[in-house]
């Protein structure tokens, strides 16, 4: 489980860009499956900015995290969650960490998406157009699902709605 904040204080991007001491990680076996997916995705999103750290302070004590992407719209900052296979975790992770620490580091309004290849029966609804995804995190104000399996564009026909933002 991952941390959820409470009671946050402050938050930053880390002004180093990689935290020292935090050893850049080396993927095998299966988690080298979701690297290759998170580097798809990477790729499908050129616009959106990869593997940026952040840091802040709760009533827990001072904390790190790294968001996967961050995608900057006009009016919303979009944080992307990648996962293999969709979890609880990743809903988890946006809603109860990235969500709020960005939010305070960047007085900016964000949504969070969670991105996989492949779903489980108790995901809930899951959108195959990231610009559908976009306008349903905006409205609920919730975390949403984007179901991408790599293999078509990720924009799909919500490419003109992702641009206007």
């Amino acid at each position: 489980m991952s941390r959820r904040v409470v009671d946050l204080a402050w938050a930053q991007r880390h002004p180093a860009g990689w935290p020292a001491g935090i050893p850049k990680p080396r993927l095998r076996g299966i988690k080298a499956f979701g690297g290759r997916y998170e580097k798809a995705v990477g790729k499908a999103l050129p616009e959106a900015e990869k593997g940026v750290w952040w840091e802040f302070r709760d009533r827990n004590g001072p904390g790190l995290c790294q968001t996967d992407f961050v995608l900057p719209l006009p009016d919303v900052l979009v944080v992307i969650e990648c996962k293999h296979t969709w979890t609880d975790e990743g809903m988890d992770q946006l809603a109860g960490l990235y969500i709020p620490v960005l939010q305070r580091a960047t007085g900016q309004p964000v949504i969070g998406i969670q991105v996989c290849k492949h779903l489980v029966p108790w995901a809930g609804t899951a959108f195959s157009e990231i610009g559908d995804a976009i306008s349903m995190a905006r409205a609920c104000r919730m975390p949403v699902t984007l179901h991408w399996r790599g293999i078509s564009p990720i924009t799909g026909r919500g490419e003109a709605q992702l641009a206007a933002g």
